[in-house]
């Protein structure tokens, strides 16, 4: 999916999905990557740039919550658009291409045949893709933890992705889908800032319905606030 590269971000819809005539066939359509009942442009802009992307999204938000006088959601969204600036400012937004994104990539959606016929087991589709979108490439670049570190009825927790598996069976899985998913994968994959980059698009993406929504957004703006604190220690 990765490879799959478009020139306009937004959220994939199924022909089944909207409305259709019959001249429409089964055309896939793209619809913004945020949708509300805010009052919002709403439009597929192409070739916009990462920040821009993201900027635009949390500042006609932010109008929109403050048309209604929602000022708390309102403050939320000008500390997202800060944050995007200022991971655009340290180079992690550079050549970052839209790609495919299937954003519930999960065993549950993956078929594999296991017919006598077949050599070896071969993935033979893919499922749900209600979720899909064209996002930045670092969006397809989750790190598959369930393929090494298998974790029966626990969420994953993606800070521990670059970890040394603690058995060989781990390890050799972890290096055989790191040099089938490439550099480039790995690139995206592992480091702190676009795994919080990958939050905020999601936030970017989502309504913030709950009480957990907003923890998790101050967990996100503070771990990106030590980050870049730390690597200031480091560059200094």
């Amino acid at each position: 999916m990765l490879s799959r590269k478009c020139p306009v971000a937004g959220k994939l819809i199924l022909p089944h999905t909207v409305s259709s005539s019959k001249d429409d066939g089964d055309q896939i359509c793209v619809e913004p990557l945020f949708q509300s009942e805010l009052p919002t442009r709403g439009q597929v802009k192409h070739n916009l740039a990462t920040k821009d992307l993201l900027t635009e999204i949390f500042e006609e938000r932010k109008e929109g919550f403050e048309d209604m006088g929602n000022n708390f959601e309102a403050g939320y969204m000008n500390r997202f658009s800060a944050m995007a600036i200022e991971l655009h400012a340290e180079g992690w937004f550079a050549n970052n291409d839209i790609s495919v994104c299937h954003l519930d990539f999960e065993p549950r959606n993956i078929l594999i045949d296991i017919t006598k016929d077949a050599p070896q087991p071969i993935i033979s589709g893919i499922l749900d893709w209600d979720s899909a979108a064209l996002a930045p490439s670092f969006m397809s670049c989750k790190p598959p933890l369930w393929i090494w570190a298998w974790a029966d009825d626990e969420d994953e927790d993606e800070r521990t992705a670059n970890d040394e598996p603690p058995n060989e069976e781990g390890r050799v899985l972890k290096r055989t889908f790191e040099q089938a998913a490439g550099p480039e994968f790995a690139g995206y994959a592992y480091p702190s800032a676009y795994r919080l980059a990958r939050r905020l698009l999601r936030f970017a993406m989502d309504e913030m319905r709950s009480t957990e929504d907003f923890n998790e957004a101050d967990a996100m703006l503070e771990e990106w606030a030590e980050l870049r604190k730390s690597s200031a220690i480091v560059d200094t």
